[in-house]
């Protein structure tokens, strides 16, 4: 699977990308796909670390924009 995280996407439309790409290739495969709890928890390892950079990146632009006004 060739999934990569889209940043200009949130967090949760990133997930039912890798989601459907996931259960694409598993039964492609004849492996029985991940429900979606399950695969919300395997993307949350794999994935979580990026949805933390992007609360940052936000939190860092809001200090911005408050500190130019």
């Amino acid at each position: 699977m060739d999934f990569k995280y889209d940043h200009k996407q949130d967090y949760e439309n990133n997930f039912y990308r890798w989601f459907l790409l996931n259960s694409q290739e598993k039964f492609e495969i004849g492996e029985k796909p991940y429900t979606e709890n399950e695969a919300k928890r395997i993307f949350n390892e794999l994935f979580g670390r990026e949805m933390s950079v992007k609360k940052l990146e936000d939190v860092f632009k809001e200090r911005e924009s408050k500190n130019d006004s």
